[in-house]
């Protein structure tokens, strides 16, 4: 604490008891104001430390907070983890599955071809017999030649011919062409349309067309009248009673 030449001055023309006094009463003073000035910079750092530790604590909590969210996101991972396991292995399952469907669709579809081709080749050798007689009949075709062939095209590829009639048909060559399906259906008819395009190519003379069946659904019968008229569709049993001269009308 600086004292002021002015109270200096004063201070000397006081009694020296009294002096001292006024002195020590300064030191005292002095010595107090320092004590305070002291106290008070405590409580500003204890203030600051306390500040320090709420912030320090506020930290931790939050530290923690993050601990626990990333703990659960840890434990969402893996269970994600395990779920895209459960479904790629699922997936497999599946996957096995199909094929497993695929390759028995394959088979019935093999079994199915077999058994259409097989009642199919029955029924040709069923009609054999009735052809001529029918194609002479029905259409004025003397056959010369009958037979399940295969016509073979210049490029390797080949039809399987059901029946195959050649004969004179008003003086020139003409074949009877035969197909034969226990129900023929849109497809059947789709796929005997696009062989006789085929055949046209390599088989001189007029084709005559004819789809054979057991029975023929009204749609297929009135497709096939629409779509592809140049074939003639003939239940087997027509074709029989027509070969033996029986009229449908008559029977």
């Amino acid at each position: 604490m600086e004292i002021s030449v002015s109270l200096i001055r004063q201070l000397d023309q006081v009694d020296p008891d009294l002096r001292n006094i006024l002195f020590a009463i300064l030191e005292e003073f002095e010595r107090q104001s320092k004590e305070r000035v002291t106290k008070d910079e405590f409580r500003e750092l204890r203030q600051t430390v306390h500040e320090l530790a709420q912030a320090q604590a506020r930290t931790e909590a939050r530290m923690g907070e993050l601990a626990q969210a990333q703990a659960k996101t840890e434990a969402r991972l893996d269970s994600l983890v395990q779920r895209v396991d459960e479904l790629a292995q699922a997936q497999a399952k599946t996957e096995a599955e199909v094929r497993k469907l695929a390759i028995s669709h394959r088979e019935l579809k093999t079994q199915v071809a077999g058994l259409s081709d097989s009642v199919g080749y029955g029924l040709e050798d069923r009609l054999m017999p009735y052809i001529p007689e029918y194609a002479r009949l029905e259409f004025g075709l003397d056959v010369e030649s009958l037979d399940r062939k295969n016509v073979i095209y210049p490029d390797g590829k080949y039809d399987e011919v059901n029946i195959l009639a050649r004969g004179s048909l008003d003086g020139e060559t003409g074949y009877l062409v035969g197909e034969c399906k226990a129900k023929p259906g849109k497809k059947d008819a789709n796929r005997f349309a696009s062989m006789l395009d085929r055949l046209s190519t390599v088989l001189e003379g007029r084709l005559i067309p004819v789809l054979i069946g057991y029975t023929f659904a009204p749609e297929v019968e009135s497709y096939v009248s629409r779509k592809h008229p140049h074939i003639r569709l003939v239940k087997t049993y027509a074709l029989e009673m027509r070969a033996r001269g029986v009229r449908k009308d008559s029977a």
